[in-house]
C-alpha cells in the first residue's frame, strides 16, 4: 500500500515539474499546427497518467471502506 501512495507521490511531482514547463501561455501560431497536434497531445498523456493514478487511489479507498463496513459492528462505526 505504502509503495503504491509513493509511487504515486513520484508522478504527482514529476508531473507538477513538467507542468511548470510546459503551463507556460502557449501561442497558437497558425502556421504551425504541427505543434499544437504536439502539446495537444503532451496534454492529453499528462491527463491520462493522471486518472489512472487518481483511479488507484479511488479503488484503495474504496476497498478500505467496505473492509471498515464488513468489519466494524454500527457500535464501533
Amino acid at each position: 500500500m505504502f509503495s503504491l501512495h509513493r509511487e504515486i507521490e513520484l508522478v504527482k511531482e514529476e508531473m507538477a515539474n513538467e507542468r511548470r514547463k510546459s503551463m507556460k501561455p502557449l501561442n497558437l501560431p497558425k502556421t504551425k499546427p504541427g505543434a499544437i497536434v504536439d502539446h495537444l497531445y503532451n496534454l492529453r498523456a499528462e491527463r491520462l497518467q493522471l486518472q489512472k493514478a487518481v483511479d488507484e487511489l479511488k479503488s484503495e479507498q474504496k476497498r478500505i471502506e467496505d473492509y471498515l463496513i464488513n468489519t466494524l459492528t454500527k457500535e464501533e462505526l
